[in-house]
């Protein structure tokens, strides 16, 4: 069942960034959501010193044989507060895998720049917090609906 809140986080979010993109599509621009912080607590060690962040980006549809039925999501930069690299993440687990990956990172501000289902450049701000998962969903495919 999806939550309320983020069936609204989604149409507040991503309903203004499709009417300001929409006619954008031969130039691309980079647009830039308010802070995400944690809203799940799936993590297996509540006794970790880390948080996680799951991003849902794009994904790469691979041109194998026409019947695939695997689309891995595409990579991402973090970046701390200060703007210095922290790690790009491939953003699957295995070459055959839609799965992002749940990254571990200290508790803290991040900065995640990925690419949009839409194909846009996005730039979303994290909060990480202990022991708690935050998720970032750029991986919508209609407006106002969350992927959960």
């Amino acid at each position: 069942m999806k939550a309320p809140w983020k069936i609204a986080f989604g149409f507040g979010v991503f309903s203004p960034l499709l009417f300001a993109f929409g006619g954008c599509a031969a130039n691309p621009a980079t647009a830039t959501l308010k802070p995400v912080g944690p809203v799940s607590t799936i993590v297996s060690d509540k006794a970790s010193a880390d948080g996680y962040l799951m991003v849902y980006t794009s994904i790469i549809e691979p041109n194998i044989v026409p019947d695939t039925m695997f689309a891995p999501h595409t990579g991402y930069t973090i970046r701390d507060r200060r703007g210095n690299f922290v790690r790009d993440v491939r953003n699957h687990i295995g070459a055959w895998d839609e799965t992002p990956d749940r990254v571990s990172l200290p508790p803290g501000r991040y900065t995640v720049f990925a690419k949009s289902e839409t194909g846009n450049d996005m730039i979303v701000p994290v909060i990480i917090k202990r022991a708690k998962t935050t998720s970032v969903d750029l991986e919508w495919r209609e407006p106002g609906v969350a992927k959960y």
